[in-house]
């Protein structure tokens, strides 16, 4: 399935989802309004050179000078380019500087090199609790077979960000929802690749790995595996999240924080 077949396909992704944590109304208003302003491309390339490097020339280029469409030179280079992300010089080396790191370490090494590893597979499915229709592209997913019948997922993504200090990780992960992030690729990956079953009959384990890698020099690199019942209170805020999303569809009713803590009160004031 190509990129653009994926991103036109009518089904609920996590960087769309992630927003019914501040309110229904926020993820209504995401939904209608994608968010274009922000250049993506870096990462983007960050992803290519780490998983897919032998691709990157056939997705980027690089301008060396100011990228502003007005220019002549610059609109006719975007022509003859069309459908590639551009860097700038400063964002390749960059780009390249924190790719190395990552592909530098032991374990991302590792796993890149298992043969049940998968590379950014576009995953869509069924919900079965809410009957939503889903979509993820995981950075990495790996069935590893263990042998008498047992099976463990790998489920990594990789981040970058400005420190590996381990409570700073912990911290940005639980703000920002990425064990959420996590928790919504294993439901597609369960699917994808027919384990479902399988786990139900416990001969599935599942990792959650989040790599990080620092943003500037040294660009130091670290991998953080995620409990299971860090993995559990996950799984079960994305349920909530899930049926949130089907009851604000079914009654087209998207409130706000406000809204939503003032139904709450309600409901303990009749409880009391």
């Amino acid at each position: 399935m190509k990129d653009a077949e994926y991103r036109a396909l009518d089904a609920v992704n996590y960087s769309t989802l992630k927003h019914i944590r501040k309110s229904p109304k926020h993820y209504k208003y995401a939904l209608d309004n994608p968010d274009t302003s922000t250049n993506y491309s870096m990462l983007r390339a960050i992803h290519a050179l780490v998983l897919e490097p032998f691709t990157f020339d056939e997705a980027f280029v690089v301008w060396d000078g100011r990228r502003d469409k007005r220019n002549k030179d610059y609109a006719a280079f975007l022509e003859a380019n069309a459908g590639k992300d551009v860097l700038n010089p400063d964002e390749l080396t960059k780009a390249t500087a924190i790719s190395e790191a990552f592909r530098a370490s032991p374990f991302v090494e590792r796993l890149l090199a298992h043969p049940g590893t998968s590379y950014e597979v576009p995953m869509v499915w069924v919900d079965h609790e809410t009957e939503l229709n889903c979509k993820g592209k995981p950075d990495i997913v790996c069935v590893r077979d263990e042998g008498d019948g047992l099976v463990t997922l790998v489920v990594a993504d990789l981040k970058t960000f400005f420190t590996t200090e381990a409570r700073q990780i912990v911290r940005q992960a639980h703000q920002f929802g990425w064990l959420l992030q996590l928790a919504h690729y294993t439901r597609g990956a369960m699917e994808h690749f027919g384990l479902l079953e399988r786990f139900q009959a416990g001969q599935v384990g599942i990792e959650w790995w989040t790599i990080i890698c620092e943003e500037d020099a040294p660009n130091d690199c670290s991998a953080f595996a995620w409990t299971q019942a860090e993995q559990g209170r996950a799984q079960a805020q994305l349920s909530v999240m899930l049926q949130t999303l089907q009851v604000c569809r079914e009654t087209d009713y998207w409130p706000g924080r406000g809204q939503v803590q003032a139904q709450q009160d309600d409901v303990n004031d009749g409880e009391g």
